[in-house]
């Protein structure tokens, strides 16, 4: 049988993202849900091959995004806007703040000031030269922009020296050089150094419609007590972490990985 979910004001992610999936053993929207929270529980429960290939689903053909028309009826918008990035622009204001040699490129050198880019080298060198230019940063955000995802689910886990650290703030802001369109994503790790990371409510078109937009992403960790700040400036007012999300990017499939150390 074919799960079928009814599309109105309340559907959650999980809801419609198990809609398009042929789902023997998941039939009620409980089901869903359940299986949404905790999947390792409901793995136990329930017909294992089943749940194997709907694991596999989720993380190899839905990616866990949100496509970009819902429906409903809520008086909510009923679509989440691609946000409006000139390729071009951001493919020339990365080499005009970049490319210190003047050589039209950049190295791996120069890389080295913009972590988010130098994560996402082996998507963007097309060539495989080991140089960016600025053409292959354009093909870049085009690709972002044919894949079509609205949103992305994205969690992250923060380790400092070794443990999960608890109750740090993790923010990803847009590279300057990708524009002012793309939002920041927030989440605050638990116990076990995770945290679902996500836009502010006020931009979802529900409040339980949660994750991040394609682009490139500055990264701060934040853990402050008595307000101060623990943890060093790299990670945080200095940082020099960064990330690219993307619906084609394996490597955030399980989640940001984050390990820091305190010196």
């Amino acid at each position: 049988m074919d799960c079928t979910v009814e599309q109105g004001p309340g559907t959650s992610l999980a809801k419609y993202v198990l809609s398009q999936v042929r789902c023997e053993a998941v039939s009620r929207v409980e089901d869903v849900d359940r299986f949404w929270r905790r999947p390792d529980v409901y793995f136990q429960t329930k017909n294992k091959q089943v749940l194997r290939h709907m694991i596999h689903r989720f993380l190899s053909v839905t990616m866990l995004t949100l496509p970009l028309v819902i429906a409903g009826c809520s008086g909510r918008p009923t679509r989440i806007e691609l946000p409006a990035i000139d390729s071009v622009a951001v493919g020339t204001a990365v080499l005009s703040q970049y490319d210190r040699d003047g050589d039209q490129a950049l190295s791996e050198s120069e890389l080295h000031a913009i972590p988010s880019l130098q994560a996402a080298v082996g998507r963007v060198d097309r060539d495989g030269n080991g140089n960016i230019t600025a053409d292959e940063v354009t093909q870049r955000v085009q690709n972002w922009q044919e894949l079509r995802v609205g949103l992305m689910r994205l969690v992250c886990h923060v380790k400092l020296d070794g443990e999960p650290l608890e109750g740090a703030s993790v923010t990803l802001t847009a590279e300057p050089f990708v524009g002012g369109e793309v939002l920041s994503a927030v989440g605050l790790t638990d116990v076990h150094g995770m945290a679902p990371l996500s836009i502010a409510e006020e931009f979802r078109i529900e409040p339980n419609i949660t994750g991040v937009q394609c682009g490139w992403y500055q990264v701060r960790v934040s853990k402050l007590e008595n307000g101060r700040e623990t943890l060093p400036p790299k990670y945080n007012s200095e940082t020099t972490l960064g990330c690219e999300v993307a619906s084609d990017n394996r490597n955030i499939v399980p989640g940001l990985q984050f390990d820091l150390s305190r010196n």
